[in-house]
């Protein structure tokens, strides 16, 4: 089973509760994201076809290497707050548009 199957499943779960899901992508590094397009870009289109609501872009994660601590993903504080004022931003945009406002 892929992750994005388990993941629907979750949601799934969650629904039958009352809660909803939002998905949002990681902090990537720049040249790591590069090399990794093709497969970001197939996962972002099976959670599309699932109709998760995605909070905002894999591009849109994108962080410049001085937002990077020791590997592709893991940010510095910096990074770590330039994410969040994203992720926040992203979550008032949905919190007033509703689940059906597919990124």
């Amino acid at each position: 089973m892929s992750v994005v199957n388990e993941l629907y499943e979750f949601e799934q779960k969650l629904l039958k509760k009352g809660a909803i899901m939002w998905v949002s992508f990681p902090g990537y590094q720049l040249s790591a994201f590069e090399k990794n397009r093709q497969q970001i870009s197939r996962v972002e289109t099976d959670l599309k076809k699932k109709k998760f609501v995605l909070l905002g872009t894999p591009e849109e994660f994108v962080m410049s290497n001085v937002l990077m601590f020791n590997t592709s993903y893991q940010l510095t504080k910096e990074g770590v707050n330039y994410r969040t004022r994203l992720l926040i931003d992203y979550i008032r945009e949905h919190r007033t548009v509703g689940k059906d406002n597919n990124s």
